[in-house]
């Protein structure tokens, strides 16, 4: 059963990884224009 998923997580992680990186790049965005609000 171990190869069958193998091949599939490998094809996923990639997916994953981007997924995440997509979000904190969002967040840093959002926190880009709020901050600047609040200061001023």
């Amino acid at each position: 059963m171990a190869w069958v998923s193998e091949p599939f997580f490998l094809e996923a992680t990639p997916t994953i990884y981007k997924t995440v990186f997509s979000y904190f790049l969002f967040l840093a965005m959002r926190d880009a224009m709020i901050l600047p609000a609040i200061s001023c």
